[in-house]
């Protein structure tokens, strides 16, 4: 395929620009322009260009872009529009058409910079002059283990995570202390990150028949509201933490069991059971065990972004850390949410970033608006 002329090519790249400037300000005004900070604007502006460009196919403009030695717009992310500018700028003067003025430099720098700002408040300063971070998930033993811990900042840890999942406030308080011991000992920082757990499914009991231990491809399993269920049936019958999304499955959505290992799908249900075909499984079988994580990554699930353990984790999590990390996050108001509990345990303190964790198709699907919801409150990273 030949290449576009650069005339044609500027025709084209101007066009372009023009429909993604259109459509951005159709996407921000889509937020609530009027409630984005003058601080937050030239960001939220940059990631409504992005999407805007990405609802362009420009595969094609791209070839030719690259066969004329330009810039094939592949890492524009960070200064959308800007880039198209100087795009349009540069094809003006290659086709001795009339001038476009350049945009100013620090404008293509502005991303970068606030990336790097961000890196800083979520990850802490660099240790070794490298553009990366090192994040440790911290094991049980790191709330006694002073040399394990500064073995951790010796070896260029710059942020410990706390996993709200297990261990108790104690522990998170001990795991804390030692943390920040060992940094200042080594003269350096340590941010502390504590996820907050949030509603995860999982398995809570297993009936099955001892003659059959493991299950293989082909097998069924019965999901039901209560044991009650579980005598009239020669499948394994379990139990989960939200008995509600039994009757709300439907056939042939997908179950995801323990992490991914296990992968069913959905052949029967009547409200009070649903019953499911096992497709993905280890050749030699597999055991279903009470406690293993449940996902339904079909289906849009209603539940409260917090559990009440996750409120009384907050309580600490509001004194130790400097991030917290929010497990399945789904929608705006649930951000809302996390920071009116953040603020009422930390009233006239700094609001704590957040780092959205997008564990659900609808978070995917909601993903720009959980962005720029929570950026309005303060620092944000997914």
């Amino acid at each position: 395929m030949l290449a576009l002329t650069l005339t044609e090519l500027l025709r084209q790249t101007h066009e372009l620009r023009a429909d993604v400037r259109r459509e951005a300000e159709r996407i921000i005004n889509g937020w609530d322009a009027s409630r984005i900070s003058r601080k937050l604007m030239p960001s939220a502006r940059n990631l409504a260009a992005y999407l805007a460009l990405r609802r362009h196919d420009i595969s094609t403009l791209q070839r030719s872009l690259a066969r004329h030695g330009l810039s094939s717009l592949g890492r524009s992310e960070a200064h959308v529009l800007s880039s198209l500018d100087t795009l349009c700028a540069t094809l003006a003067r290659l086709c001795d058409a009339p001038r476009i003025a350049y945009p100013p430099p620090g404008r293509m720098m502005a991303g970068e910079t606030a990336l790097r700002i961000g890196q800083r408040h979520f990850f802490g300063a660099d240790v070794i002059g490298a553009r990366s971070r090192i994040m440790v998930t911290l094991p049980s033993q790191a709330a006694e283990d002073r040399t394990l811990v500064a073995a951790l900042i010796e070896a260029g840890m710059t942020c410990a995570r706390i996993n709200c999942a297990h261990d108790t406030p104690d522990t998170w308080r001990a795991m804390a202390a030692l943390v920040r011991e060992a940094a200042r000992a080594a003269g350096r920082t340590c941010r502390i990150l504590m996820d907050v757990a949030g509603p995860k499914c999982r398995i809570e009991t297993v009936h099955a028949d001892n003659t059959k231990p493991r299950l293989f491809r082909g097998d069924r399993i019965a999901f039901v509201r209560g044991m009650a269920h579980a005598l009239d049936s020669d499948n394994v019958i379990a139990t989960v933490t939200f008995p509600d999304i039994v009757g709300s499955l439907s056939v042939g959505q997908e179950i995801w069991i323990d992490d991914g290992k296990i992968g069913t799908r959905v052949v029967a249900q009547d409200g009070a059971r649903t019953e499911v075909e096992i497709f993905s499984a280890r050749a030699k079988g597999v055991r279903i065990r009470p406690e293993k994580g449940v996902n339904f990554p079909d289906t849009e699930l209603h539940l409260s972004p917090l559990t009440e353990k996750d409120r009384r984790d907050l309580d600490t999590v509001a004194e130790l850390a400097d991030s917290v990390g929010f497990s399945f996050v789904q929608r705006p108001e649930d951000i809302v949410f996390l920071h009116r509990e953040l603020r009422a345990r930390r009233p006239n303190r700094p609001t704590l970033p957040v780092i959205l964790k997008i564990e659900t198709p609808l978070a995917v699907r909601n993903l720009p608006r959980l962005i720029i919801q929570a950026a309005m409150a303060g620092p944000v990273a997914v």
